[in-house]
């Protein structure tokens, strides 16, 4: 199919889901868009190559700069620490610790490789974590601490990921040279995103003081800000993720360019880039499910592994994933608990760490980063265990959506208050179902919604037939 129409068709089934989704308020809208993508590929034969540069620059930078534009300024100062140390420590351990156990449990995979299946799984996706937190109630902070990570670990997995095939691919490894691309990458990342986003400002402070008011023109300038950032770090060779999402941190601290308020330039502005997540997002998930059943078949028909088997393999490694983020989760907790003794009387819960596991659900950067690997090795030779990995990769990615869907709503039925002070996480519940509507989740907000809106009509109806 050409490209135009996979364009046109995409943005159809964006809006085509988000329109079940308003009947379907119990299901996330990302899930319902991967099973449109799903049967898209199915019925249409729709196929995309998802090829993880121009994924990367057309929908993960802008997703990210919009999302560090809009973090809470304070929220993220005071989750700093927490927010880094998911980031990039529990990235490497997840990669190490789930290399290792990964290769212990499943035989077909080589320790090299079980190292790079799981660098690749150790990002949580951004659009996954807001479309879930969409559905329930998570508390405030908590959900701070998760975006905020997923800002940065993008950039941390990618690069673990890198050196871990590359690892197994050419059968050496470097600590030393993987260390200083990393650091390469991260400082010349954020140098790049902190000199671009301070140029673009003062672009627009010039343009605006010579009396050019064009809001065309100021739009356009700062829809590209991102694609220009992330294409002019990646020349460096550094880190087009970090850049991004320093630019968008860096616009926080900015001066207001517009004098009043609601000028006519913000608010076109604001509306535009409401247009462009709303399909950038819902893109991402149709983009997702059309390359799942690709993605598995071939593992799937592989007449040495059983089907069965395969499907024990995804729950093993979801696991592992499960647990070592919420030990991790829950170890911190008690790290800042010693530190902090002295301010704080509340022990950690082991059901916020349970939480934090949860909803650190995979998606499409997962999906893109995997389906890169190389069909052949250096020698020649058909890269067997590809499709095994892809298919992992994608069970794991469609696992994490499904029960973080079912278990979240279920255990954030208490009343959660989540207390956080510098770079301490701490749950209170109080064991009370939601009674006020202000505690009510967006679903069940819609829910009534929906309900008064039928009642109203009900009525109406009545009342005219009465006059009649």
């Amino acid at each position: 199919m050409a490209v135009l129409e996979t364009t046109i068709l995409l943005i159809l089934l964006v809006i085509i889901s988000n329109i079940i989704s308003h009947y379907m308020v119990f299901m996330p809208t990302a899930l319902i868009e991967i099973a449109l993508g799903v049967m898209a590929a199915l019925l249409l034969n729709v196929q995309i190559e998802l090829e993880t540069d121009w994924f990367m620059l057309l929908f993960i930078a802008p997703l990210l700069y919009a999302d560090a534009k809009h973090f809470p300024k304070k929220e993220l100062w005071e989750l700093r620490a927490p927010i880094f140390a998911n980031a990039i420590w529990l990235v490497l351990l997840t990669t190490l610790l789930g290399g290792f156990l990964i290769n212990f449990f499943i035989e077909e995979i080589s320790l090299p490789l079980s190292f790079a299946l799981a660098a690749v799984l150790s990002p949580t996706d951004p659009v996954a974590v807001q479309g879930i937190a969409e559905q329930v109630k998570l508390p405030k902070r908590l959900l701070s601490l998760i975006s905020g990570e997923s800002l940065i670990n993008d950039a941390s997995g990618l690069i673990a990921f890198k050196y871990a095939l590359a690892a197994f691919l050419t059968g050496s490894f470097s600590v030393k040279t993987a260390t200083t691309d990393f650091l390469y990458m991260a400082f010349i990342g954020m140098l790049v995103g902190l000199i671009l986003s301070k140029l673009f400002y003062f672009v627009e402070t010039i343009l605006l003081r010579q009396g050019i008011q064009d809001v065309i023109l100021h739009v356009s300038l700062q829809v590209l800000t991102p694609f220009i950032i992330f294409i002019a770090a990646e020349i460096f060779h550094a880190s087009g993720v970090i850049a991004v999402v320093v630019a968008g941190v860096v616009s926080i601290q900015q001066e207001p360019l517009y004098r009043r308020q609601y000028s006519e330039i913000k608010l076109v502005s604001t509306r535009v880039w409401d247009i462009i997540i709303y399909q950038l997002n819902g893109i991402v998930f149709v983009v997702l499910g059309a390359s799942l059943p690709f993605a598995m078949h071939s593992a799937i028909i592989n007449p040495a592994i059983n089907n069965w088997t395969l499907i024990r393999y995804v729950v093993i490694i979801w696991l592992i994933l499960l647990i070592i983020r919420t030990l991790w989760s829950y170890g911190y907790m008690w790290f800042s608990y010693i530190k902090s003794r002295n301010l704080i009387n509340i022990k950690p819960q082991f059901y916020t760490a349970l939480l934090t596991g949860l909803t650190g659900v995979r998606g499409a950067v997962t999906m893109a980063m995997v389906l890169s690997i190389p069909f052949f090795l250096i020698n020649g030779e058909i890269f067997k265990e590809r499709y095994l990995i892809i298919f992992l990769a994608s069970g794991v990615i469609l696992t994490s959506l499904i029960v973080a869907v079912i278990a979240l709503p279920f255990l954030t039925k208490k009343r959660t208050r989540l207390i956080l002070t510098g770079d301490e996480a701490f749950m209170d519940t109080e064991f009370e179902e939601t009674s006020v509507h202000s505690d009510l989740s967006e679903v069940e907000a819609k829910k009534l919604m929906t309900k008064k809106r039928l009642t109203l009509s009900k009525k109406n109806k009545n009342l005219r037939t009465k006059q009649l």
